[in-house]
């Protein structure tokens, strides 16, 4: 999968960045390794807090990103609870 190999290449450069997090979390989606998945997008969640600043565009793209990953593992219950 040549994006996943692009995205971990980035993450060593740029290791605090939320974008790549969301970026690997999605490959990880699309492979259907939704538990990699969820990490990767928690992680960029994470950073997203630290960061201070302001990013709601990021922030929603990751919380979708996160409870899609929760209904395709038919997880309805974290889902709700997000």
């Amino acid at each position: 999968y040549k994006s996943l190999n692009y995205f971990q290449h980035l993450l060593k450069r740029r290791p605090n960045d939320a974008k790549i997090y969301l970026g690997i979390g999605r490959c990880y989606h699309g492979l259907s390794n939704l538990a990699d998945g969820r990490s990767y997008y928690m992680k960029a969640l994470e950073l997203c807090a630290e960061d201070g600043k302001e990013d709601q565009i990021l922030k929603g793209k990751l919380c979708s990103s996160l409870l899609r990953a929760h209904h395709d593992d038919s997880d309805f219950e974290k889902a709700l609870a997000f």
